[in-house]
């Protein structure tokens, strides 16, 4: 006996417009490629990409299904025709947009947007009254080894006395760390920054002292640890964003030196304090920790030079010596410099659009050269 699972009519409806509209899109594109006679086989690729997923988005709607056999379980799309034993299948793990079923070996059979499917409800009732929920599996697991760990507390009640301070505290933490970082995009002030500053590594220290109670990132579906992310992850992104857009470095080679190293502790320190390894994507993790030790570095390092530097700037005199207009996501608009320095070459630095409308190529301009508290050099222009 087969039971089978397709698109619903409204998903099959809403992504072959979404098909349609890609396909026309891209014979748009194929109509701008015409008319520019130099580099078309370069501007051919585009469209063809675009063409063909188009073009697969349609044919899927109508091949894609699920179906469920005696004693398997087939997934088919336009890109895969996989199929599991029940004999061979070990549990499930059910997502917002995942289904996976894993097997006794590596072998894992995903199903993606299965809520696209008609009836995705009554298939996720069998998988669940049919397979073990790896999910429930693996929490009651780590809450059973919890409990037993002396390090928490000689009574049940005990183990979950600390585990409610320990959410208490990473609520508390998480909340603070948007109510830091969120206004510093917004209002310039030096404790906020202080703050945003200190704030991420608040956190590395709250996740050592909770005695192994406190991750990083967790998920309540299969862990009972709650987790810092959050307040860690808003003041390092807004150090960042602020550093790359509030203050024009003048040789970035500089910040390397300093931001790396940075870098490189903070990861350290998080996977030692507060790695979880039962989470659903333990590689997913380590990058995440390495992205935002990443952001934390540069962003730190760049405050601290630009915003912490309190000596008075130095005045050059130059000139425009060329000026130029590059497209990467949308206009970047440069002037070149005539060097004031040991370094004959011109200095590429980027301004607004408004400036560069401005100023003609030999145009005198005024530059306020500063040191920087860490010895990276940056500089503001005059208006």
């Amino acid at each position: 006996m087969e039971t089978e699972y397709t698109i619903s009519k409204g998903s099959k409806i809403f992504n072959s417009i979404l098909g349609i509209l890609v396909i026309f899109f891209s014979l748009f594109l194929f109509k701008i490629s015409n008319l520019q006679a130099g580099a078309q086989q370069l501007i051919f690729i585009l469209p063809i990409l675009l063409l063909a997923g188009g073009i697969l988005i349609l044919i899927n709607q109508f091949k894609a299904k699920i179906s469920i056999y005696d004693d398997r379980i087939r997934k088919v799309n336009v890109f895969t025709n996989k199929e599991l034993l029940f004999s061979d299948v070990k549990g499930i793990r059910v997502g917002s947009k995942l289904i996976l079923i894993e097997s006794f070996s590596e072998y894992k059979l995903s199903i993606k947007n299965y809520s696209e499917f008609a009836g995705s409800e009554q298939l996720v009732d069998w998988l669940r009254e049919n397979f073990t929920d790896l999910d429930e599996a693996d929490l009651a697991e780590e809450k059973l080894l919890f409990l037993k760990d002396p390090d928490f507390g000689s009574t049940e009640n005990e183990h979950e006395e600390k585990l409610k301070r320990a959410r208490q505290v990473a609520i508390f933490y998480n909340v603070a760390g948007a109510a830091i970082g969120l206004p510093m995009i917004i209002f310039e002030s030096p404790v906020l920054t202080a703050l945003s500053l200190i704030y991420p590594l608040l956190g590395i220290v709250v996740m050592k002292f909770s005695g192994g109670l406190i991750k990083f990132i967790s998920n309540k579906k299969r862990s009972v640890y709650p987790w810092v992310m959050f307040g860690f992850y808003i003041p390092a992104l807004t150090l960042f964003i602020k550093g790359l857009l509030e203050f024009d470095i003048l040789r970035y080679g500089h910040i390397w030196i300093i931001a790396v190293p940075i870098g490189v502790i903070v990861f350290f320190l998080l996977y030692a304090t507060g790695f979880n390894k039962n989470t659903d994507a333990v590689k997913g993790q380590v990058i995440f920790m390495i992205v935002l030790s990443c952001f934390y570095g540069y962003g730190s390092t760049v405050q601290v030079n630009c915003e912490m530097d309190k000596a008075p700037p130095t005045l050059i005199h130059t000139k425009v010596y060329n000026k130029y207009t590059e497209y990467n996501k949308r206009t970047h608009y440069h002037f070149k410099l005539v060097s004031w320095d040991d370094d004959p070459a011109p200095k590429d630095i980027e301004v607004s659009q408004a400036r560069f409308n401005r100023y003609l190529e030999g145009d005198g301009i005024d530059v306020y050269l500063k040191k920087g508290l860490l010895n990276i050099p940056w500089y503001t222009l005059s208006n």
